[in-house]
């Protein structure tokens, strides 16, 4: 939980950093003409849209937040704008169980009767058209952290003339706690360039930032979703979105927001599995526009595919238990018979009352036992006691003695254990029985040993996992091994460090410096004398002095030549050799991030 907080407060933190980025900006470049966005629910809510997951429209805001689709969606959207201009959103959403959500979408804008004038009169009016299709893939990355990315094609034609490209998008949701999530959304990061005539241009980059709350009651009849984004275009000024939902009767829903300086408001309607959508935008410019959109939502649920599939392991646990008690039934009931063909009626009758006992009404196990009461009236009963019990007793001895020993040589140990000891309350002097322990105790002291052995073999190269399994089947043989739980409980707490350090080195390497820092504390508080982590946390906070490029180390030939030097050691895995180039590098330039992150990374090699 603090961890999750001190996520929230980062992301809130970042959030107000990117809120000062909406201060007024020269504008340069150009602007992508679906900056009206997708989706009618979203248009309503003033496109606050990129923290709110579980709309198919995603594939547009964020396609991590598909991760959180329960329903496979199909939605269609249309928008009439001025001048006969039309912009056409659909998209469809597939959340596969324990793979992720597959998306794919497509929008596009387009107009007609475009006059082409020249100096000397009309040239004729032709067509113009945008649009750009999308396959998404989102899944959940780890608890709360959800990721996307969006595969774009972007097409484009006039009078005649076409063009077509691609690019990448790539999303981020959290989910700290379950009412608050917050989105990331970086579009068109990867892009090609468009060429209709002559003229050559890329495709802008957009990123979008956003936060969402989410609370509904316990009916799940009445919910508020307040949200806001932060969104900035390549060569444009950020702009700001904030919108909320108000769902009252279940199905019904009413929306508000803010889209950049205009207002917009919207409702909807939801009905089993159908939706409705209408989104109204006020524009002083270009008049007001009205939106209309469909979504339709087909299960099973992915809590649904859970459920059932859980459902379905019981079954077949259920009938693997079904056939266990038959098999176990007809075993006892052969046994049974064979005892009573071998006259040992007490066997027999144990045998039938055990199976009576888990089938009562099994009819040939009735009559076996009446039967057997029958032939016991007809002796005495002094005879009876007798003969019945040294048949049993010997006979029951002997199986036990025959079944153990084949257990032993099958290596079942603890089974024939069990049988011989069975065996020896019956005889306590049986020679055999007391042979076999003997020689099962040897094979559990060897076992033990062997598994003791590649334990240590295991934790000598760092492979505590595999040295855990070991040494716990070693105490599964013999669990009164003091050494071995201690062994058991350090390696667990090394694999507590080895991934608390992977997971801050990953970190470091994503560049979230904050969040890597934390981390390699978070060891430091486990293993005060981790050297990979005192390093990195040492690299980290020379990087905090006054950084200077490669370009700038460049002009400094003499430098520069150390630092190639180094790089050369490096991929001849002359480690030390390369650290002191660099070592010597940062003596005059302390804060060369590239040098620092060099020295690091050949000390963790060199350690290995």
């Amino acid at each position: 939980m603090r961890e999750r907080f001190r996520i929230a407060v980062m992301i809130l933190a970042i959030a107000l950093v990117l809120a000062g980025l909406v201060q007024a900006e020269p504008q340069g470049g150009r602007e992508s003409l679906f900056v009206l966005g997708a989706g009618t629910r979203a248009l309503g809510m003033g496109g606050a849209f990129s923290a709110i997951p579980g709309d198919v429209s995603s594939v547009y805001w964020n396609p991590a937040c598909l991760s959180l689709l329960e329903y496979r969606q199909l939605i269609w959207t249309h928008v009439t704008l001025y001048e006969e201009t039309s912009y056409d959103f659909a998209a469809a959403a597939w959340p596969i169980l324990d793979f992720g959500t597959i998306g794919v979408g497509g929008m596009k804008i387009g107009t007609g009767g475009i006059e082409f004038r020249d100096e000397y009169g009309p040239l004729g009016t032709y067509d113009y058209s945008n649009g750009q299709y999308w396959l998404s893939y989102a899944r959940s990355i780890y608890r709360w952290i959800h990721g996307g990315a969006n595969i774009k094609l972007v097409d484009q034609s006039l009078a005649g003339f076409s063009s077509s490209t691609a690019s990448i998008d790539a999303g981020l949701l959290l989910q700290p706690f379950s009412m608050v999530s917050f989105g990331v959304n970086v579009q068109d990061v990867i892009a090609g360039k468009m060429k209709l005539l002559r003229a050559e241009e890329g495709i802008p980059y957009n990123i979008k930032f956003g936060a969402a709350v989410n609370w509904m009651n316990a009916e799940r009849s009445f919910g508020v979703i307040a949200a806001m984004d932060f969104d900035k275009t390549e060569g444009q000024p950020a702009s700001r979105h904030f919108g909320a939902e108000l769902m009252f009767m279940k199905y019904m829903l009413v929306r508000g927001g803010y889209d950049r300086e205009d207002i917009t408001f919207g409702a909807g309607i939801r009905y089993r599995l159908l939706g409705a959508d209408y989104a109204y935008k006020s524009n002083d410019v270009l008049g007001a526009s009205h939106r209309f959109g469909l979504t339709l939502f087909f299960g099973p649920t992915v809590s649904e595919q859970r459920q059932h599939r859980i459902e379905r392991g019981l079954l077949r646990e259920s009938q693997r238990r079904d056939e266990e008690n038959r098999s176990r039934i007809d075993g006892l009931w052969q046994s049974a018979f064979d005892a009573f063909s071998r006259n040992d009626l007490d066997s027999a009758s144990l045998l039938c009352s055990q199976l009576i006992g888990y089938e009562p009404e099994h009819e040939e196990a009735i009559r076996l036992m009446q039967r057997i009461r029958e032939l016991k009236n007809e002796q005495t009963e002094s005879q009876i006691e007798e003969k019945s019990r040294e048949r049993a007793v010997g006979s029951m001895v002997t199986d036990r003695v025959a079944n153990g020993m084949s257990l032993l040589n099958e290596g079942k140990l603890g089974e024939a254990r069990e049988e011989l000891n069975q065996a020896l309350k019956l005889d306590s002097t049986n020679v055999a029985a007391l042979d076999g322990l003997a020689r099962i105790d040897a094979a559990v002291a060897r076992r033990v040993q062997v598994h003791i052995s590649n334990g240590d073999a295991r934790f000598s190269v760092q492979d505590y996992g595999e040295a855990v399994v070991s040494w716990n089947r070693a105490l599964e043989l013999k669990p009164d091994l003091p050494i071995v739980r201690e062994k058991v409980a350090r390696a667990k707490r090394l694999m507590v460090i080895d991934q608390r350090l992977r997971d801050a080195l990953e970190t470091y390497a994503e560049g979230d410096t904050a969040q890597a820092r934390s981390l390699f504390t978070e060891v430091l508080t486990l293993d005060q004398n981790n050297a990979t982590a005192i390093e990195y946390i040492r690299i980290m906070d020379r990087v905090e002095a006054e950084t200077i490029t490669l370009d700038e180390l460049r002009q400094d030939t003499e430098y520069w030549k150390l630092y190639l030097d180094g790089l050369g050691y490096f991929r001849n895995k002359q480690y030390d050799e390369a650290i002191d180039a660099w070592e010597k590098v940062l003596e005059k330039y302390p804060g060369n991030r590239e040098a620092l992150t060099n020295i690091g990374q050949a000390k963790l090699r060199r350690d290995k």
